[in-house]
Formats: structure tokens, C-alpha cells, sequence
């Protein structure tokens, strides 16, 4: 169990030939491996989970495009059982209603709707028993995105999936959506999956309207086949959810009402025995912050502030060694903190300079284990001594590998790693701390073999201010680097803006660096994972110095001989699509075509519409106005940065791509730009993805974004 955690020098002084050794120098260090990893990597490689595929240099875009067939990977407590969710290679058909209404979870991006049956593959569930040397499996029959297996004890699996959409029409636009998720149980003792249903209704909200949304468990008391989740519902018709928690039956999949959450309630901390140690609310309409704690039926306000813009931080859970409560903050870069049974603060107790804390790791009661490190490569800190120096040998025992623990047993003797890395597109692999033994478990794409994969390199560069900027540069597999020079260039800004991208494997990336092309992928200033300052240091500079955090990293390439800058173009989804369309607007000279997937066009009606959606004083608007504007959301500033306001500019070509039922940015903001760019005379191309949420879910979808970028791309730049 893990909890994420988000409330989410010019360039003369550049030496050109300093950035080739750098990447020769990063190569021969990672191929330097030691003799263990030698034998893990020809184990790993040579064994598939679903079986050899013949290789292939150019793997089908389907091997890139589609959802990967191992997605989602699970240990059970004991570390002796393994649930994986596989993408089913049988197809089934679905019955579709002859009067024209088809059920929402079988409609999807450009597919041909057969009135007598539709052709879709569901999900299969598989349990490998490693001490019994057993397999199960079951077909799951619900055409849905499955976001999340969580083991309870052994004989139980929680599965999330993604369950539907509501879309939010305004005068003939789509112009907002929001999604709910179901939660079931995969029973293992009878092979069966149930959903979660009330015992008795919280109130006397219609049936339609009684969904909620687990959104993790907070404790386990599996002798009784009982876990306590939070979980968002509706208290009534059309109100906004709550979050209550809750307690859920295993054997049976009925769930009670534990404790309700009031509208200012964000998180709980409880026992494993369901006794409630702490709430969090957060009053966004006043301010107020505070975190009550509740003993035998006596309520305590453990820490209260009335001067919160935001929620000052998140609470994690306990302590392993005392009564305190577990915090995580931030002061220039994250740490955990004790949160003490008075109310006062002590800490740091974790903390790492330079880097931020991307996710805490906590045991089914929350007691705190360890972190998780951001950077390029991940890195972890246990409070487990011997546990932390066991971590470290492993990492580097496989030197160039970016290291995931997905799970873990519950004595942690036994650890579920993801390894992604220049030797595969990514790889399950149980590690047994005691015997120090590697078992290949699953490949997330069996489908493309080694020899088909980029090198993804870290280098940083200075922008033109002199702040560093870190980015991940993707080379075409088998690139000599003292040789090569000119290569076609993707530049692809990552989304957010407050997030960052690292080793691993980038499907989109991983798809154009096989055809042959550059890939460069900026962090740049804003981005999270490099501390406060780094983050601030983006307010008020979208469309800015962001933009030119992403030219300067261009131009390091161009300098040293390995992009050609007349055979560029740049690739976005979300904030990543403004940064498209902002380079199509502010720097036309530079790109050759834009390619922008749900991108933001226009800044002003993005916060007007969150205001009318959440509220004038909600802390999100205040959030986007510091980011986007500095705290200075005037319609002059945000005009000026908005693409749809400079479509005279655009010199290259656009591909506009958006999904009908994004709930993060409305469809009109793809709609208005492409309007925009029409009547300015310009190249555009609009692509609807029919059912497609914000992240491309579903393999349909994401696979039509794939094809269509790559067939615009290589209209462009392309050989």
C-alpha cells in the first residue's frame, strides 16, 4: 500500500562537444554491468510472460499504441501470490440496443458499430499461486479501464476501475465531464468478482446517483474479512460527493457507512480495528485547516489553522514507533514530519536535498514505511535500516535501470519490481531478499523486443537565465553517437505543468524514437520533483520562459550536431498541448507542425469556467492564477499567452486531437482553436475521439492519437 502525494547561462557558455560526451560517457557507465545483473538481464530478456514474439527492429504501431498487456500487477501479503490484470487477446461481442442508444461503456474512439454485435476485448484477471505452482484466471466483462489491483491478505484482490462518464453540454458544446469509478472485489477462494454495493442507502438519492468512488483503503482487519475505504458519494441528488468512510465486506461486497464525511472532509486515519484516529478538513470558503482527532467518543482538534490559501500539507498516516501522526510538507523540498499528539510539529524526519518526494509507502494499518524519491531515476529512503541499505544494493547492482517497487509482502522480504530501461519496455520481476533470487513475473509489451528500444538519456542544459533545466533525450535504437548528426527532432513537453518526466518507457516517445526521430522532453521550470523555487520559478510564465526553457533545450541539440533544426516538430497532451500550440504562436520559426492532444488554447475562459464550476474562492483558481499569471489573472496577461488569440502567427501545420469526455480540459478548448486558426488562414486538422477520456484510457483511443500523430508527423519532417 502506497499513498501518492499530491492536495499533485545562455547558451554561449553551452561547450557543445561536452553534451556527445556527456551521452557517451552516461552510456558506458550503464553498460557497465555487474555479473548478477549480467545474468538477470539474459533471464529477463530471454523468458516472455505471454510467450516469444519473434523480433522485430520496427515493431506495429499497435505494439505502441495500444494499452500494454500487463498493466496492473499485485503481491499478496505473504509474498507468495501474484494478481495480474492482462489485456485479453480473445475478443468478445457486446449487444447493442436496435433503437439507436448504445451503452456508454461500449462506445469508443472510431469504431464501427455493427447493429448486430459490437467486437471489443475485456480484461483478464490472472493469479499466479508461486508456492503451489498453480494458475486462475477470469474474464472480466465490462468494457472498462481498470486503474488499480490492491491485494488484501491472500485470498481477496480490490480492483478500480475507471466505471463511466457524465458530459456537461452547454449550447451545443461539450464543454466539461466528469468521471466516476466503481470498486469490486475479486474473490479468489471461488474465482469471482463482485461489485461493491450499500447494505442501505446513505439517503434517498436515486439509485443512478448512489455511485461512489474508493479512492484507497485506510485499514485492513482481515480476520474478519473487513477493510475500511474513504470513498466519495453523493449525499443527494446532484450534490457534490462526500467523502465517508467506509467499511466493506469482503465475502459478501456489501458496504456500511462507518463514518460520514461533512463537505470539508478530505482524509482519514484509522486502526486496523476501524477505531478512528484522525479526520482532515479543509473550509476552502474560510480558510480553515484542521485535523481532529477522536478517542473513545471524545473529539480533539489536534492542529487548526485559519490561514490556509491551500491545505498546508497532507497527513500520511502513524508513526511506527509512537502515537504521532505522520505529515508530509514542504520547505524549498518535501519531508515527512511527526505530527505530534499536542498539536505541535517536529521534523524533518525524512528528507532528501534536491529531490522531492514523489510517493510514501504505508503498510494496510498506515503506518509509515519508507519514500520514494523524485529525479530522472527513482531513489528510496526506508526507516527500515537494513531494508533501506538492501534497496540501495539492488539499484546498483543494475546500473541504468529506473527501479520501481510496486509492491511489496507484508514483512517486506519480498518485493514486486518494475524495471524499465534501454534493455526493455518494461518488466515485473519479484525479488526475494532473503535467498537474494530474481523471478521475470510479467513483460508490459512482449510485443517489442530489446533491439527495438531508444536509448532514453539525462543530461541538463542551461537555459537562457542560467537556471539548469534536466530533460530526457530518447535516441533512435542502435544510434552511434560519435557519429551521428542532424536526426529529425520530436520536442514533446510533458503535462501538468506540475509534474516531470523520467527514465522509463514512453510509449508516445518510444514510438518515434523507433522511426527514427529525436525525442527531447524538457523538465522544465515549473515542473515538479526539483523543489519549491524550481516550481515558482514557472509562475506567470507559461507561454514565457517555460516556452523558452523548451528552445533553449532545442537549441543545446542543434548546437551539438544531433537535431536538425529544419526537420522539427513538437508534440504535447494537455498543458503539454498549450506548450504545442504555444510554440506554434510564439515561436513559428522554430517548428515545422504541431501536434496538440486536449491542449488549453485559451487561458481566460479555461479559469472562467473554473470558477464557475468550483467557486470564485476555491484554492484550485487560486492555484491556476499563481501558475498561469502569477496572481495576476487580467485579461490583458492572459490574452497574451493564450495560442487561440495568436493564430495569425502559426507558420506550421496543426493536428488538433481531443476526446469528447475529458473532465480535465473541455473539448471547446480544441474546438475554439481550431475556429481560430480557420478563419486566420491557417493548416488545421481536427481529430473527435468518440468516447475518449483526458488519458487516452482505452487502447482505442490512444491508438487513433498515435496514428494520427505519426502519419502528420511524417508528412512534415519525415524521410
Amino acid at each position: 500500500m502506497s499513498v501518492s502525494k499530491r492536495y499533485a547561462p545562455g547558451k554561449d557558455t553551452f561547450n557543445i562537444f561536452s553534451l556527445k560526451q556527456h551521452f557517451l560517457y552516461f552510456r558506458n557507465c550503464t553498460m557497465n554491468l555487474s555479473f548478477l545483473s549480467k545474468v538477470l538481464l539474459a533471464i529477463l530478456i530471454c523468458v516472455s510472460f505471454a510467450g516469444s514474439s519473434s523480433p522485430e527492429n520496427n515493431p506495429p504501431i499497435e505494439a505502441y499504441g495500444e494499452r500494454p498487456e500487463v498493466d496492473h500487477v499485485a503481491l499478496s501479503a505473504s509474498g507468495t501470490k501474484v494478481a495480474i490484470v492482462v489485456r485479453s487477446t480473445e475478443p468478445m461481442t457486446a449487444t447493442v440496443n436496435r433503437e439507436g442508444y448504445i451503452p456508454p461503456r461500449f462506445r469508443r474512439a472510431f469504431k464501427v458499430l455493427d447493429w448486430d454485435g459490437l467486437t471489443y476485448y475485456p480484461t483478464k484477471f490472472v493469479l499466479h499461486d508461486l508456492a503451489a505452482g498453480t494458475t486462475q484466471s477470469v474474464v472480466y466483462d465490462d468494457y472498462g479501464d481498470i486503474t488499480g489491483i490492491d491485494f488484501v491478505g491472500e485470498d481477496y484482490v480490490l480492483v478500480t476501475q475507471r466505471g463511466g462518464t457524465e458530459v456537461v453540454n452547454r449550447s451545443g458544446h461539450t464543454v466539461g465531464a466528469r468521471h466516476w469509478r466503481q470498486s469490486m472485489i475479486w474473490d479468489l477462494k471461488d474465482n469471482q468478482i463482485r461489485q461493491f454495493a450499500f447494505k442501505d442507502d446513505l439517503d434517498d438519492a436515486p439509485a443512478d446517483r448512489r455511485r461512489f468512488i474508493v479512492t484507497g483503503l485506510v485499514a485492513t482487519s482481515n480476520p474478519n474479512n473487513q477493510v475500511y475505504v474513504q470513498a466519495f458519494a453523493p449525499e443527494k441528488s446532484f450534490s457534490r460527493p462526500r467523502n465517508h468512510l467506509l467499511k466493506a465486506d469482503l465475502e459478501t461486497g456489501g458496504v456500511s457507512l462507518v463514518h460520514r464525511g461533512d463537505e470539508d472532509t478530505i482524509d482519514w486515519v484509522v486502526q486496523s480495528d476501524g477505531q478512528l484516529l484522525a479526520r482532515v478538513d479543509y473550509d476552502n470558503r474560510y480558510n480553515s485547516f484542521k485535523i481532529v482527532s477522536e478517542q473513545d467518543g471524545s473529539k480533539t482538534t489536534l492542529y487548526k489553522s485559519n490561514n490556509a490559501k491551500r491545505p498546508p500539507f497532507s497527513l500520511i498516516g502513524v508513526h511506527p514507533e509512537s502515537d504521532s501522526l505522520i505529515i508530509l510538507a514542504s520547505d524549498g523540498f518535501d519531508y515527512l514530519a511527526e505530527l505530534k499528539t499536542d498539536g505541535t510539529i517536529w521534523g524533518p524526519m525524512v528528507q532528501q536535498d534536491g529531490k522531492d518526494i514523489d510517493l510514501v509507502f504505508v503498510d494496510d494499518a498506515r503506518v509509515v514505511q519508507g519514500v520514494k524519491y523524485s529525479g530522472v531515476y527513482p531513489s528510496y529512503q526506508f526507516l527500515d535500516e537494513e531494508l533501506d541499505a538492501d534497496i540501495r544494493t539492488l539499484i546498483s547492482e543494475i546500473p541504468g535501470a529506473s527501479v520501481t517497487i510496486v509492491d511489496h509482502s507484508s514483512d517486506w522480504q519480498k518485493l514486486l519490481l518494475k524495471l524499465e530501461g534501454s534493455f526493455t519496455s518494461g518488466m515485473y520481476v519479484l525479488y526475494d531478499r532473503a535467498s537474494d533470487t530474481r523471478e521475470m513475473i510479467a513483460e508490459t509489451r512482449p510485443d517489442i523486443p530489446p533491439q527495438a528500444i531508444g536509448e532514453a538519456l539525462a543530461f541538463q542544459y542551461p537555459a537562457r537565465d542560467g537556471l539548469m533545466i534536466e530533460a530526457i533525450v530518447t535516441l533512435p535504437p542502435k544510434t552511434d553517437l560519435a557519429q551521428v548528426s542532424a536526426l529529425k527532432t520530436i520536442v514533446m513537453p510533458h503535462g501538468g505543468p506540475e509534474a516531470h518526466d523520467a527514465i522509463g518507457f514512453d510509449w508516445m516517445a518510444q514510438y518515434f524514437s523507433n522511426r527514427g526521430y529525436l525525442v527531447l522532453q524538457p523538465n522544465f521550470r515549473g515542473s515538479s520533483g526539483y523543489g519549491d523555487a524550481f516550481v515558482a520559478a514557472g509562475n506567470g510564465e507559461w507561454g514565457g520562459k517555460m516556452q523558452d526553457d523548451l528552445t533553449d533545450g532545442l537549441q543545446a541539440l542543434v548546437d551539438a550536431g544531433l537535431a536538425d533544426p529544419d526537420k522539427v516538430c513538437i508534440v504535447g497532451a494537455s498543458y503539454g498541448g498549450y506548450a504545442a500550440l504555444a510554440g506554434g504562436a510564439f515561436t513559428p520559426e522554430l517548428y515545422k507542425c504541431v501536434v496538440a492532444i486536449a491542449p488549453v488554447s485559451d487561458l481566460r475562459l479555461m479559469l472562467r469556467e473554473e470558477r464557475r464550476d468550483r467557486g470564485r474562492s476555491h484554492w484550485v483558481i487560486d492555484y491556476w492564477e499563481e501558475r498561469m499569471s502569477d496572481g495576476e489573472p487580467r485579461t490583458r496577461k492572459l490574452n497574451a499567452i493564450s495560442p487561440r488569440r495568436h493564430a495569425a502567427n502559426f507558420q506550421a501545420p496543426v493536428l488538433l486531437i481531443h476526446g469528447d469526455q475529458d473532465s480535465v480540459v473541455p473539448i471547446e478548448q480544441s474546438e475554439i482553436m481550431q475556429d481560430a486558426l480557420v478563419e486566420a488562414g491557417k493548416t488545421v486538422e481536427f481529430i473527435l475521439l468518440e468516447e475518449a477520456d483526458h488519458w487516452l484510457s482505452e487502447s482505442a483511443s490512444r491508438l487513433v492519437t498515435l496514428q494520427a500523430a505519426s502519419s502528420f508527423v511524417e508528412r512534415q519532417i519525415g524521410d
